[in-house]
């Protein structure tokens, strides 16, 4: 008598498939593909277990046998009529287990309603914005939309509104303007389409021309402005700098921007009896040129003015203050990751936070000219203490403790 019994072989080939389709579905993209990989798992669960209960080891039914007092034949054909029912019961219970836990934790992704895609146009001049743009996208897929973001750079006002004039006419859902001269340049694209248009500006929005006031904004255009926060450097630098008579500030000429960074530190720096000199650069070669000048005339800091040529001298500008001992105040974090003593500015993460908010409302219905521009909620605080120890600079704990980055 044969006690096990192998499997069918078609039954051995039917099996081997179905393994090899539930580990397509598994690698396959989609919550119903996945879906369809457990129930085809609870098939091959149905397939194996028989099988496997058909080729218990021999040496089972004796023991059986001797403890139940049976013969050997006797503890088999008990098995087998017991395993006719309670094998398809069992196999019954599991597969309906499966099925409804597969159900329950399905069921709110597949009656959630598709994400909405929102295709935003960004219009900026420097890169130093692109963390803005990240934190606005995270921002936006945490409100529950997918992001298709088409991005144009531009230098001049010009090139700018050309550029904002063909992400216009691409009809995205929303515009994201950049900067002061991006913001009228996506002002000069929108007039006839009314495209929502969200935007980050240096200089108060109300006296630039985009918006009729900060609440409600009363036109197409709604965001952040007034980036500005020349009194808060300006403290910063005394704290650093006790003896602080004169700061050099390291500016733009051809750069709106710059310029309004300059003009406004100028206007605080004076109210605190110190002496403010200008030093324009145009291209990265003068860098070196410029530090031996401010050197010559005595600054105790200098500050690195936002714009189109300054912002993104880094590593260069750095090295030219470290080398000559001056307390480098820069206006972005890659400032100091590249080696300024210091940076203050907004907190471009946070902004990207609050436009994303803004576009929520406009995707979910408000009139962009009935919502409120805001101001930045935070500024961003980094220090560079291997600078620092090298200029011989000695940061307060207390503002240590205050920074957001240390490099």
């Amino acid at each position: 008598m044969t006690i096990s019994t192998p499997p069918p072989s078609s039954l051995i080939r039917l099996r081997w498939r179905l393994v090899g389709l539930r580990d397509q579905l598994r690698r396959a993209p989609g919550v119903g593909r996945r879906i369809a990989a457990v129930i085809v798992e609870g098939i091959i669960a149905f397939i194996s277990l028989p099988a496997l209960m058909r080729n218990v080891p021999q040496r089972t039914f004796p023991r059986v046998a001797r403890r139940e007092r049976e013969t050997y034949v006797e503890s088999y054909d008990r098995y087998k009529t017991t395993g006719r029912v309670v094998v398809p019961t069992v196999l019954t219970i599991i597969v309906v287990g499966v099925l409804a836990i597969v159900s329950t934790l399905s069921f709110h992704t597949l009656l959630r309603p598709a994400q909405r895609l929102v295709t935003v146009g960004v219009l900026k001049r420097v890169a130093t914005l692109d963390p803005l743009v990240q934190s606005f996208q995270e921002g936006l897929m945490a409100h529950g939309f997918r992001v298709a973001l088409t991005t144009r750079t531009g230098s001049t006002t010009a090139e700018l509104t050309k550029l904002a004039t063909a992400l216009v006419a691409k009809r995205v859902d929303v515009l994201l303007t950049l900067g002061d001269q991006a913001t009228l340049a996506g002002q000069t694209a929108t007039q006839r389409t009314r495209t929502p248009t969200l935007f980050f500006t240096t200089s108060d929005p109300v006296a630039l021309g985009v918006v009729q006031r900060f609440t409600p904004s009363g036109t197409n255009l709604v965001g952040v402005g007034r980036a500005i926060l020349a009194e808060r450097q300006v403290r910063l630098l005394q704290q650093l700098a006790p003896t602080l008579d004169t700061l050099a500030i390291l500016f733009d000429p051809n750069d709106a921007t710059s310029n309004q960074f300059r003009q406004a530190l100028e206007d605080i720096a004076a109210s605190e009896a110190i002496d403010v000199r200008g030093y324009p650069i145009s291209r990265e070669s003068e860098v070196l040129a410029t530090f031996d000048a401010i050197v010559a005339d005595g600054a105790d800091a200098v500050y690195l003015a936002p714009g189109a040529t300054t912002s993104p001298l880094n590593a260069s500008t750095a090295a030219a203050a470290r080398d000559r001992r001056l307390l480098l105040m820069g206006n972005s974090e890659r400032n100091a990751e590249a080696g300024a003593a210091v940076a203050f500015s907004v907190d471009l993460e946070r902004v990207g936070g609050q436009l994303a908010d803004l576009a929520h409302a406009i995707l979910q219905g408000a009139p962009p000219e009935q919502l409120s521009v805001l101001l930045p909620s935070h500024g961003f605080l980094a220090f560079n203490r291997k600078t620092a120890e090298a200029i011989g600079l000695v940061i307060p704990p207390d503002l240590l403790a205050e920074a957001d980055a240390l490099f």
